[in-house]
């Protein structure tokens, strides 16, 4: 029978020109070869011998057959490489529209008076305070209302106008300055806590976290040295004023007071003493803070200053 009978002239074409030939054509051929050699029938005709003198039946032939047969898939015939399909020319996208950023600065007014109204519940002004402080920057004028909340009627919004303060930065500092001679000491301390967030963009604050250092709530002077801390070596005019109150009744203070001057660093070299004193603690933040300031202090005290090298002409 002739191969394009089988699968196609096309096919046959293929073949004989050096393809493989279809898998559809070698199970026929297979197939026939077997029912002809009679494998299912059980005959066994000797057509030949080995070496040995043993013969093989057409049944064992037809296996082999089938074998070659099946194996010539893969190396039985001559392959021809196909090329390769020829890649489409690269198509030039066109760009997409920058999509506007959305800002949150339209909804402030609405989150102020959100913020003021007393009949709301304690939640929903908890989250405007906390919307207005994701805005950021833009929501500088929410900042009157804020300080104004660091004295809620109830004490869960406090922290959360807090949390805004801070994340509005410079534009709340002026704003909080005034909250700092506030007669209720919870605005004074989360006035001061705010301004430790703010951090050196505060630095104007310095002279009146100088004097919170003095206030009669402990609270407003912890957070007062750790909002000096923050402001880093900016706050060193501080350096006084931290060195007494190492001596601070509070051990909470103490340990922040330690902590701003080895954050304020070779400026606050006049603290050592006091810093060596403080190792001999009993309240293990204080040894472990005055340490960290003696660490940063002499290290910076120690550190050569590093000099630009000059090209020759």
């Amino acid at each position: 029978m002739a191969p394009e009978k089988l699968w196609g002239k096309s096919g046959a074409v293929a073949w004989w020109g050096g393809t493989r030939p279809p898998i559809s054509y070698l199970v026929q051929v297979a197939a026939a070869r077997l029912v002809c050699y009679g494998v299912g029938m059980g005959k066994r005709t000797q057509i030949g011998h080995t070496r040995r003198g043993k013969a093989m039946t057409h049944s064992k032939a037809a296996l082999a057959s089938c074998l070659v047969l099946l194996l010539s898939l893969g190396v039985g015939c001559r392959k021809k490489t196909a090329k390769p399909p020829s890649k489409p020319a690269p198509t030039t996208k066109a760009a997409k529209p920058a999509t506007p950023k959305v800002r949150g600065q339209a909804a402030v007014p609405a989150l102020i008076a959100a913020l003021k109204d007393k009949d709301n519940d304690w939640k929903v002004r908890s989250y405007a305070a906390k919307a207005l402080g994701a805005i950021g920057p833009d929501a500088k004028a929410a900042v009157p209302a804020l300080i104004a909340a660091l004295n809620d009627d109830q004490w869960r919004v406090q922290p959360y106008a807090t949390e805004a303060l801070g994340k509005i930065g410079a534009a709340a500092v002026l704003g909080l300055i005034a909250a700092l001679k506030d007669k209720d000491p919870v605005v004074r301390s989360n006035a001061t806590d705010a301004l430790g967030a703010i951090g050196p963009d505060a630095k104007a604050v310095v002279p009146a976290l100088i004097a919170a250092l003095k206030d009669n709530d402990w609270k407003v002077r912890w957070y007062a040295a750790k909002a000096l801390g923050a402001i880093g070596p900016d706050a060193k005019a501080a350096v006084p004023g931290l060195i007494a109150v190492l001596k601070d009744n509070d051990r909470k203070v103490w340990s922040s007071a330690a902590e701003a001057l080895g954050a304020i660093g070779p400026d606050a070299k006049a603290a050592v003493p006091g810093l060596i004193a403080a190792l001999k603690d009993k309240d293990l933040d204080v040894r472990s803070n005055a340490a960290k300031a003696l660490k940063k202090i002499r290290a910076a005290q120690t550190q050569p200053a590093t000099t630009k090298p000059t090209i020759a002409p």
